[in-house]
């Protein structure tokens, strides 16, 4: 290959980078200053980044690794909520060449009067990662529709059967497919997450699902300890 062409070619790959890497760079600081002034406008605050929180919750989809960035905390229907981007990469190679993935999810967390065993509930089509936790097993509650439609894993069989007694079952069996969220109690915070990255400002509709749960689950839950 003539030399002059290889050198065009390295330029012009050069300055591609340094255009994306511009780029990504001017998105980023777009979506701190508009979360910034949603927060402002709102109540809440905004951190850029807290990387506590990447160990500070177990099971799907942490991986004890990654960023924890654009946290944004603050009062949702007399609720202290904190909703996050998780994100963290891999890697694939296919012989020839090298693929890193950024898989990036948008964690809501309702904090709870004290913590909790765990217990975790999400459509049946899932899968099993949870049961790789120390403690968890399947939990099934002797309801058909239920059972069928979700997967339960839980430490504590007696907080499964509390949290989700008949409303609450009802209640999320009947919700459509996209206004329900996998869910975990876990520590002192009740979990949902989505395969999405924070926007330039945050979706409540996670909020209100924990809300709407958290409303429902029956108040001598939290007379008894976890």
């Amino acid at each position: 290959m003539d030399e002059g062409l290889v050198l065009v070619l390295v330029v012009g790959g050069a300055i591609a980078l340094i255009a994306a890497i511009a780029a990504s760079a001017a998105a980023h600081e777009k979506k701190v200053k508009a979360l910034k002034e949603w927060a402002g406008r709102n109540g809440w605050r905004y951190q850029e980044e807290r990387p506590e929180l990447v160990e500070y919750f177990e099971g799907t989809p942490f991986t004890g690794r990654g960023k924890a960035e654009h946290v944004l905390t603050g009062a949702h229907r007399g609720h202290r909520m904190t909703q996050f981007e998780y994100s963290y990469t891999t890697t694939s190679n296919n012989g020839q060449t090298t693929v890193t993935h950024t898989h990036r999810y948008r964690i809501t967390a309702l904090e709870t009067p004290h913590p909790t065993p765990v217990l975790e509930v999400k459509d049946s089509h899932f899968g099993h990662a949870l049961l790789d936790l120390l403690g968890m097993h399947d939990f099934r509650l002797d309801d058909p529709e239920f059972d069928t439609a979700f997967r339960v894993a839980t430490s504590d069989d007696g907080f499964a059967r509390a949290v989700l007694p008949r409303e609450v079952r009802d209640w999320l069996t009947v919700l459509p497919i996209g206004h329900r969220y996998p869910l975990r109690f876990t520590g002192d915070h009740v979990i949902c997450w989505e395969k999405a990255p924070m926007g330039h400002e945050p979706d409540l509709r996670p909020a209100d699902f924990l809300a709407d749960l958290f409303e429902r689950v029956p108040d001598e839950v939290w007379e008894r300890k976890g």
